[in-house]
């Protein structure tokens, strides 16, 4: 006889063993996924963390006019553009209030510009 006609049945305990090692795979791999997605978690807490002192002691330095503090932070390969610190643009004139805003610029600065821009 063939074995196109006859259905082989699993022992009961061979179907457990089967399971159980199936229900261990699972949860060594959610487990496995779980704890990476905590590391992932973490990491960007921990960034978070750093990013926020880093500010603290640049405002920290910009508040006591330390700019000493402030360029200690800023990179030497530091390149952006004028935040318009020193360029404000009337906005609205309301009951005697002028509301002016800050203009940003294209123009590229580099460490000692950006330092410069907020000397002014």
């Amino acid at each position: 006889m063939g074995s196109s006609g006859i259905t082989r049945i699993i022992p009961g305990s061979a179907l457990l063993s089967v399971s159980a090692v199936t229900l261990v795979a699972v949860f060594a791999g959610v487990t496995f996924f779980a704890d990476r997605v905590d590391q992932s978690g973490q990491r960007f807490f921990q960034t978070g963390g750093e990013v926020v002192a880093t500010l603290d002691h640049l405002s920290r330095g910009f508040s006591s006019r330390d700019l000493a503090k402030a360029e200690a932070i800023f990179s030497e390969r530091f390149s952006g553009t004028l935040l318009g610190l020193t360029r404000l643009d009337p906005a609205e004139e309301k009951d005697g209030l002028r509301r002016l805003r800050f203009r940003a610029g294209d123009m590229p600065l580099d460490r000692s510009g950006a330092i410069e821009e907020w000397r002014s």
